[in-house]
């Protein structure tokens, strides 16, 4: 069975006030107000194969036999690497860009089934005998979802080209199936491969996204980090918040809590390079990040969850006794299981 990883909803059993979204730093920066004092438990999540298993297919088309190839975002997350490239049993084949007819039609709201496309692919999961759809974090996607105030605090952040308002969507239908109790906003959604990422990103966040996209997203979901990181540690702690296990896991301290959970470890990879980047130059103080692997098709990396700290290597994750204090009552079984990992 999957490793679950646990999310950090709940403080000593009250619920967290709200932190920053995209949309609420949009408008506090238009306003020149500053946000109020506030302990943030935030987490980002990637979603295919790690929220949710989607049967969706990625069409790799064979130069040499005219013919295409479906490989699913699990598959592809290990050969993305070796497409086109000479010596690999990957070298007759190539991504094409067309948003109707290319590799990723089925990813975007431009296939024939246009906008349903994919709220049809997670209905086609979860009617699909046998299938097992739950990803290695949905349960703990749902204890996110348990609350408007831990929604507010939930990204995520997904290579996708759909509409954010299309993923959203989707998710307003798990709601009405009973699956979730509330749905995080459509502005918390970052779709790094959409056609109109770059404006929004700019429009959020005051500065321009980097390259990247669907095929190679590493970059874009690594600055989207960086951005949120940014939006939460500018907010002040509230006098009285509780005391957590410090970044270096020797003390306690006040502190914003942030992570993200990636079953690609090329994404987590390229995020704790980059966040490591910012922590050693200071950046962040006040927030304790931790990253996540939750990928279980990896030939050489097990899945794993670490503390970044500045100037150091990460540290393993292991304060499993404190966050079941952060955790409902109905979740807090999900850390009996050993997931601190290996560096």
């Amino acid at each position: 069975m999957k490793n679950v990883l646990a999310s950090v909803i709940f403080s000593l059993g009250l619920m967290l006030p709200l932190g920053l979204n995209p949309a609420m730093a949009e408008t506090a920066a238009k306003q020149k107000t500053k946000a109020a004092p506030e302990m943030i438990v935030g987490f980002a999540f990637d979603w295919d194969d790690n929220i949710f298993e989607m049967p969706t297919k990625i069409m790799l088309y064979d130069k040499v036999n005219k013919t295409e190839k479906g490989v699913s975002t699990e598959d592809f997350a290990l050969i993305r690497g070796s497409i086109g490239k000479p010596g690999t049993e990957w070298a007759n084949f190539e991504m094409r860009s067309s948003p109707e007819e290319g590799s990723l039609r089925y990813f975007g709201d431009y296939s024939k089934e246009g906008k349903k496309q994919f709220s049809n692919d997670v209905a086609l999961a979860m009617n699909t005998k046998g299938y097992h759809w739950q990803g290695p974090v949905w349960n703990d996607f749902v204890s996110a979802m348990g609350a408007t105030q831990t929604s507010k605090n939930t990204w995520i952040i997904t290579a996708r080209q759909h509409a954010p308002t299309t993923i959203h969507g989707a998710l307003t239908e798990l709601r009405t199936k009973g699956l979730i109790k509330t749905v995080l906003p459509a502005s918390n959604i970052w779709a790094v491969s959409h056609r109109d990422f770059d404006k929004d990103f700019k429009r959020v966040f005051s500065r321009e996204a980097p390259e990247g996209g669907a095929s190679e997203p590493s970059a874009r979901k690594a600055a989207v980090m960086e951005s949120i990181l940014d939006q939460i540690s500018a907010t002040s702690m509230p006098k009285g918040a509780p005391s957590t296990a410090d970044i270096e896991g020797t003390g306690k301290s006040q502190q914003h809590l942030w992570g993200f959970s990636d079953d690609d470890f090329g994404n987590f990879s390229k995020a704790r390079n980059v966040l490591q980047k910012g922590v050693d130059a200071g950046k962040w103080p006040n927030v304790k990040i931790t990253l996540f692997f939750t990928g279980t098709n990896h030939p050489t990396e097990k899945p794993q969850s670490i503390v970044l700290r500045p100037k150091k290597e990460p540290r393993k994750f292991t304060e499993v006794d404190e966050w079941k204090e952060l955790l409902s009552k109905s979740d807090g079984r999900l850390l009996n299981q050993d997931r601190s990992g290996s560096l």
